[in-house]
C-alpha cells in the first residue's frame, strides 16, 4: 500500500508552484507582464481541458503486453521532467512563447501521468472498501506533496533566501522524485488490464462455452 501514493507526490509538489509561484516568479524574473501570463496560463489551461479528453480515449483503446496504462505512465514521466525543467529554470527575457511551451509539454505530462496513476489505482481492487484504502493512500501522497511544496517555500523565505531559490528548489524536487515514484509504480503496482491477462480470461471463458 505505502507505494501506492509514489507518482502522486511530486505530481502534487509540481501543481502547487505552477498556480502560486511560477507566475509571479516569470514576472520578477524573466519580466513578462502579468496580463500576458495569465493569458497564457489560459489559453495553455483551455488546450488542457481538451487535450485530457484525447488522452482518455487513447488510454482506453491501450492494449499492450505491459497492460493499458503503464506505457502512458512510463511516456508522461519524461515529458513533466522536461516541462518542469523549462518552466521552472527560465531566464530574464524570455518570450510568452517560450512560457506557453513550457507549460503545454507539463500538463501533458502531468496528465499522462495522472490520468494513467489513477487507472491503475482502480484496478487495485474491486471492492468498495479496497477502493477507498486504495485513493485514501493516493490522498495521502498528495497532501504530502503540497505539504514538502509549502515547506520549501517557508524555507526559503524563512531564511531570507532569494525567492528564486525556493522555485529552483521545488523544480529540483520534481524533477528528481517523478522518475522515481514511476519506477516504483511501474515495479510494483500491477496493471490487471495487460494483453496477456485479457487473452487468458478469453481463453477460460471459451473453454467454459
Amino acid at each position: 500500500m505505502s507505494l501506492r501514493p509514489s507518482v502522486a507526490v511530486p505530481m502534487a509538489t509540481l501543481t502547487l508552484p505552477i498556480t502560486t509561484f511560477i507566475p509571479e516568479h516569470y514576472a520578477r524574473v524573466v519580466g513578462l507582464d502579468l496580463a500576458v501570463i495569465g493569458a497564457t496560463f489560459m489559453f495553455v489551461r483551455l488546450f488542457d481541458i481538451a487535450i485530457d479528453q484525447v488522452l482518455g480515449l487513447m488510454m482506453d483503446r491501450t492494449a499492450t503486453r505491459w497492460g493499458r496504462f503503464k506505457p502512458w505512465l512510463a511516456g508522461g514521466t519524461p515529458l513533466v521532467m522536461i516541462g518542469a525543467g523549462m518552466l521552472f529554470f527560465p531566464k530574464p527575457g524570455y518570450s510568452a512563447t517560450y512560457l506557453a511551451v513550457a507549460l503545454i509539454i507539463t500538463y501533458i505530462g502531468y496528465s499522462l501521468v495522472i490520468l494513467s496513476q489513477l487507472g491503475l489505482a482502480a484496478g487495485l481492487s474491486n471492492e468498495y472498501e479496497g477502493r477507498s484504502r486504495v485513493f485514501s493512500w493516493w490522498q495521502a501522497g498528495t497532501t504530502a506533496g503540497l505539504v514538502l511544496a509549502m515547506t520549501t517555500a517557508s524555507f526559503a523565505g524563512g531564511k531570507g533566501i532569494d525567492a528564486s531559490f525556493a522555485v529552483h528548489s521545488m523544480g529540483i524536487i520534481v524533477i528528481v522524485l517523478t522518475p522515481i515514484g514511476t519506477a516504483l509504480a511501474l515495479r510494483f503496482i500491477p496493471d490487471g488490464t495487460t494483453r496477456s491477462t485479457n487473452q487468458k480470461m478469453g481463453t477460460s471463458i471459451n473453454t467454459v462455452i
